[in-house]
């Protein structure tokens, strides 16, 4: 199966947890860690915890907030590097205003890095025996580019792959990058099939 981001974060609890007979996963971008400027994730899941405890799990965490024009700002953002593919989603979300969502909460923040400490345990990893691929995106600055190295190197049966110059959102970037990603797709498959 194919998932992205967070999905590939509860991809790989799903494989090791229900150990189906699968022919494999290719994981987008998972989200094995957030990222976080080096040397201060520690801050980020201290301020984490004590924000959660002092009962503020539902407020938005970290500068963020509902959706609005900070969302629709395309320069800065970390998803794309595709302007069109960029105002295409935020069209979509103006038509559809019920699927429009702010960012993440201090309670996600919190069950976040509870399922992240659970996941980087090295027997967890090796109990997990279906060939995965990792596709990292070059220019990531949602999830770690540097957990995925970190899980590559644990995982018996994974693979890495780095898209240089893809941000997060890679099947929303530049067909230069979406290319790439296709064809590790079927790659993958062909070996497999």
């Amino acid at each position: 199966f194919f998932c992205h981001s967070m999905g590939g974060h509860i991809a790989l609890r799903f494989l090791h947890d229900e150990r189906y007979e699968m022919d494999g996963a290719i994981l987008s971008a998972p989200m094995f860690d957030i990222w976080t400027p080096p040397g201060l994730r520690f801050l980020f899941t201290g301020v984490t915890k004590l924000v959660n405890l002092l009962g503020f799990a539902q407020s938005y965490g970290m500068g963020r907030g509902e959706y609005g024009p900070v969302y629709q700002k395309f320069d800065g953002n970390r998803l794309t590097s595709d302007k069109a593919r960029f105002e295409e989603d935020h069209n979509q979300l103006a038509a559809q205003p019920a699927l429009q969502s702010g960012g993440p909460t201090w309670g996600w923040f919190g069950a976040a890095w509870s399922s992240i400490r659970l996941i980087r345990d090295e027997r967890y990893l090796k109990a997990i025996g279906v060939p995965i691929y990792i596709v990292q995106a070059g220019e990531d600055g949602v999830v770690s580019n540097r957990a995925h190295n970190w899980f590559d190197a644990r995982m018996n049966t994974s693979h890495i792959f780095r898209i240089e110059g893809a941000r997060h959102e890679i099947l929303r970037e530049q067909d230069i990058y979406r290319d790439q990603l296709w064809a590790l797709f079927d790659r993958f498959f062909e070996v497999r099939g």
